[in-house]
């Protein structure tokens, strides 16, 4: 409630300086719903988590005049694509443009032209509920339709086609070897692109709960 609150009060003031039509604006939620307050149904997981039902969110583009009112997309796309998006639409050039690691979405917003397939990779190396695997460090990756998990604790993968399982409740893991080892393969060069944590060691001074 507070969110949509705040979102209008920036849109009317947009309109009340007559700025609407010449401003891009771009919504984005930081992660899925807590499952106490609120359903991901059929998503599965929910906030920290990896699973869809964490990291799956609804962005929002809207430019009246250049972006068709009620028009969808089922592209994936991240927060880190907002940086070279904005600097395209302003016109300048990123700082360090070796270092920007999201895509320019202006013409998939304005023209409906797809990114294509690509490595979207998210590592979270932490824990939040230790009690909950689900909530335990790991690191996932998708590409296309399919989607890896990497267990931290374990050092065990999980596969999942998102466009058959969106509800990742079928482990592909040991039926697909051939997709496992082309997932884990760009997994590995996720890992190395991005400098990312991808072991834990155990901590010496942890002491288990009674």
């Amino acid at each position: 409630e507070e969110t949509d609150r705040s979102v209008g009060a920036i849109i009317d003031k947009l309109k009340e300086l007559g700025l609407q039509k010449k401003t891009l604006v771009l919504f984005i939620s930081d992660n899925g719903g807590l499952d106490k307050y609120t359903s991901q149904r059929p998503l599965r997981g929910d906030k920290v988590t990896l699973y869809e039902g964490g990291i799956r969110v609804p962005m929002i583009a809207s430019m009246p005049g250049k972006i068709a009112a009620g028009k969808t997309s089922v592209e994936p796309v991240s927060g880190i694509d907002f940086y070279p998006t904005i600097c395209t639409f302003m016109g300048v050039k990123p700082t360090d443009p070796k270092k920007v690691d999201g895509e320019d979405l202006t013409k998939l917003i304005f023209s409906g032209k797809s990114l294509g397939e690509r490595n979207l990779f998210w590592n979270f190396p932490s824990y939040n509920s230790p009690e909950d695997p689900a909530k335990c460090p790991r690191s996932v990756m998708r590409r296309g339709d399919w989607k890896i998990h990497h267990r931290y604790e374990d050092n065990g993968y999980e596969l999942y086609n998102l466009k058959e399982d969106i509800s990742e409740s079928k482990d592909l893991s040991k039926t697909r070897p051939k997709i496992l080892k082309m997932m884990r393969k760009e997994l590995e060069a996720s890992y190395d692109r991005f400098g990312a944590v991808k072991t834990l060691k155990p901590n010496p001074d942890y002491v288990p709960a009674p």
